[in-house]
Formats: structure tokens, sequence, C-alpha cells
């Protein structure tokens, strides 16, 4: 994931460079390679391996297995959501909608948050930690600001001002959310490796990215004061178009199954092979 975890060099006998122990954080540097961690006994050969999935921390993989599977149930129910709401001459009760709406979007959150935990052994100023670190401060104030906005829209009604700014202000944050959770996505992916996982997460990345723009431009357009008159008949042509993005939303939500149940049966398939490595090492040494 960092340069820190790729395999190193031994000079004199010992590692060459800052090298983190995978499962206390140690700094291993300087130490031979035969030994084993001085806080944890953990054989610094599993710390110096790379940075593949089947050399990594099984806990941690067995994290990553747990987010993805979170981000799956909470796409399921936000496919369910939309095929409910669109597709059926009935509809959804608004306070079912908004239910399923929260929901969904604090079960994806929190299988991010689950997901995007930090590697034992990671530093901290690395590139990807800072990476890791922000998505998990957009996580948490996106989940903030939708519940905001369900709390507004059942409070003061749908056209109120603090509705709107709250709608425009969860719409706008998306953007950087999906920049940052599907660019992790591709980061775990390329770790496997798989290309059907990181392939579809860069395809993922760009239909969000689109579908939020489109849907953000609509919204201006059609709370923009007196769109209703102004813009007659173009403004129903809006409404259609702010419409058909749940479309695309759809096809994000069940792509985005396909991709987490993908990895997540990948991520274990390579903790089964982690676990027999470090069982193996840990008897060896005695640890």
């Amino acid at each position: 994931m960092n340069d820190v975890t790729k395999p190193i060099s031994a000079v004199a006998g010992g590692v060459g460079a800052d090298l983190s122990c995978r499962r206390c954080g140690y700094n291993l540097r300087s130490l031979a390679v035969d030994r084993t961690c001085p806080e944890c006994d953990l054989p610094i050969e599993l710390s110096a391996k790379g940075e593949s999935l089947p050399d990594a921390n099984p806990h941690w993989l067995l994290n990553l297995v747990a987010g993805l599977w979170t981000i799956a149930v909470g796409s399921g129910l936000a496919l369910l959501q939309n095929a409910w709401t669109r597709w059926t001459p009935w509809g959804m009760p608004i306070a079912v909608n908004l239910g399923f709406s929260l929901l969904a979007n604090f079960l994806v959150c929190c299988g991010i948050l689950i997901f995007s935990c930090a590697e034992p052994g990671e530093f901290a100023r690395t590139p990807i930690t800072r990476f890791r670190k922000r998505l998990r401060w957009i996580v948490v104030i996106l989940l903030a600001i939708h519940a905001g906005c369900v709390a507004a829209f059942g409070l003061i009604g749908p056209y109120h001002a603090v509705t709107m700014s709250a709608t425009l202000a969860l719409l706008g944050l998306r953007i950087p959310f999906a920049v940052y959770a599907y660019g992790y996505l591709i980061v775990i992916a390329n770790r496997i490796p798989d290309w059907f996982c990181a392939t579809a997460a860069k395809s993922l990345r760009i239909i969000f990215l689109f579908q939020m723009l489109v849907q953000i431009g609509t919204f201006l357009v059609l709370i923009w004061p007196g769109s209703g008159t102004a813009f007659y008949p173009g403004y129903n042509f809006l409404w259609n178009i702010y419409g058909t993005t749940y479309i695309v939303e759809a096809l994000v939500s069940l792509m985005l199954i396909v991709v987490s149940i993908r990895m997540a049966y990948k991520i274990q398939r390579a903790r089964r092979r982690a676990l027999a490595t470090w069982k193996a090492s840990l008897v060896q040494s005695g640890s």
C-alpha cells in the first residue's frame, strides 16, 4: 500500500529501510530479517514480504471482508428503495422512503469506515494514510448531513430553504466521497490483484460522478426562483432528466454489490493463505 510495506533489502544482514511491524507497528529498521520483533515477537520476515494481500495481517483482512459485506448490504437496500420508489405503481410512502435511504446510506458509510481501517504497521505520514483519513472524515460528514437533511424534510418540509440547502450540500459532498471511496476500492483491488474489480471501481467512479453532476445541475435549475414558470415546458424536461439519474443510481448500486461481493470473496481467499503463512512462520520461530 505504501513504500514501507514493499519488499525490503538487507544491509549488512539487517533491514535497510524504515519498516513497521505488521502486528504492533514497531520500526524494524537495522534489525536482522531472521529475527523477531522486539515488541511482539512477530517474525520480521512476515513484515518484510511485500504489499500483496496474502502477505498482509489476517485480522486486517477480516476487517476488509466485513466492510465489503456491509457495503454490499447497504447497496442492496439502496437498490430495493430505488426499485420500490420508481418502478412500482403504488410507490413508497415518504416516511419509509426517507428511512430506507438513511439506513442504506448508514450501512454503506459504516462499511467504508470498517473497510478503510488502518493496516497494522502503517506509518502515520504516508500518502495512502492521509488519503484514508480524508475518506473517513468525508464519510462521517456525509452521514451527518444526510441525517440532517432527513430531519429537515420531516420537520419543516421538503421545499424549505434549509431542506433545499441541506440537499444541495449532500449532493455536493458526494463528489469528493466518490473520488475517495472508489479510489480506495481501486487501491485495495490492485493489491489482490483483481483486474475486474479495479476496472469496475474506476468505471463506477466515473458513472457516479457523472450522475452527481447531472443531479446537481438540474437541481439548481429546478429550485431557481420562478423556474416553474420561466422554464415551462422546459421545467418538465429537466425534471425528467433528474428522474433518469435514478436509473443510473440503480446501476451503480448493482455494480457496487457485484464488486463488493467479488472483492470480499477474493480477500477471504487471500486471508486463508495469510493465516497459513503466519501460523507456519510463528510455529517455526516459536513465537
